[in-house]
C-alpha cells in the first residue's frame, strides 16, 4: 500500500467550513477511486489541516493526489490554502484495529517524521519496527491504527491514531523510548512532528485491518 499526505494551512476562511465542504463533495468521490482504503483529513487547529490517504498501488495514490489537486484548486480557492508538506511512500509496516471501520465522533491522529543518517531505511529497520514498535503501539488504550512508510533520503514518516488525545500524545513517548532504546545502534533521530489533531473526516475499506508486515 501507499500513503500521501499534504499538509495545508487555511488562510480565508473558517477551517470548519473547509472541512464539511471536503466531506459533502469530496471524500466520497475520492473513495470510489480504484484501490482506495483510508481517506482522512485532520484539523491540526490554528488554521493548519492535513490530509492522509491511502491507495493499494503507487499509480492510485499518484491518481488519488492529482484528483485531489484538481479538486481543491476548483472547489477550496476562495479558503486562501497553502501547501506546507508533500509526503508520499510505500507503507512497508501497518496495524489497525477492527474499530477503525466503526463510525466515531472523535478519533487523533499524530504525524511524526525520523531521519537515519547518511543512508536510506533499511530492512533491519523496517523489521524492528514491525516486530517490536508497531505491536506496542496495537498494545495502547484506545489504538486505532499505526502505519509508517519512508518519503526518500533516510526519512522515516509514521502516522498514529487513537481514541483520545492523551493517548496519541502519550504515543509520542512509546516512539521515542523505542528509537533510543532499541535502535541504539541505528543513526536515527526524530526531527519533527509534521502535524497532528482530531481526524475531522474519514472513509475507510476493510482493507486496512490486514497487517502488512516488512
Amino acid at each position: 500500500m501507499f500513503a500521501s499526505i499534504r499538509c495545508y494551512v487555511v488562510q480565508s476562511a473558517p477551517t470548519d467550513e473547509l472541512v464539511g465542504l471536503v466531506d459533502r463533495e469530496f471524500a466520497d468521490r475520492i473513495a470510489a477511486q480504484p484501490g482506495f482504503v483510508w481517506y482522512a483529513i485532520v484539523n491540526c487547529d490554528g488554521g493548519d489541516v492535513m490530509t492522509i490517504s491511502v491507495f493499494r498501488e503507487r499509480d492510485q495514490a499518484a491518481g488519488s493526489r492529482e484528483l485531489a489537486r484538481h479538486w481543491t484548486g476548483e472547489r477550496l480557492s476562495e479558503f486562501g490554502l497553502t501547501l506546507t508538506e508533500a509526503l508520499n511512500g510505500a507503507i512497508p509496516v501497518s496495524r489497525a484495529a477492527p474499530g477503525l471501520l466503526e463510525p466515531a465522533l472523535t478519533r487523533f491522529a499524530r504525524v511524526r517524521r525520523y531521519k537515519l543518517a547518511g543512508a536510506d531505511l533499511g530492512e533491519v529497520v523496517w523489521r524492528v519496527v514491525d516486530t517490536r514498535l508497531a505491536e506496542r503501539m496495537a498494545e495502547l488504550d484506545g489504538f486505532v491504527a499505526y502505519f509508517v512508510f519512508s518519503s526518500g533520503q533516510g526519512e522515516l514518516v509514521s502516522v498514529s491514531v487513537f481514541r483520545d488525545r492523551a493517548t496519541a500524545t502519550a504515543s509520542d513517548e512509546v516512539a521515542l523510548v523505542f528509537v533510543r532504546d532499541e535502535l541504539d545502534d541505528v543513526d536515527i533521530e526524530r526531527t519533527d512532528m509534521i502535524g497532528g489533531g482530531v481526524i475531522a473526516v474519514s472513509r475507510v475499506t476493510e482493507a486496512f485491518i490486514e497487517p502488512i508486515h516488512a
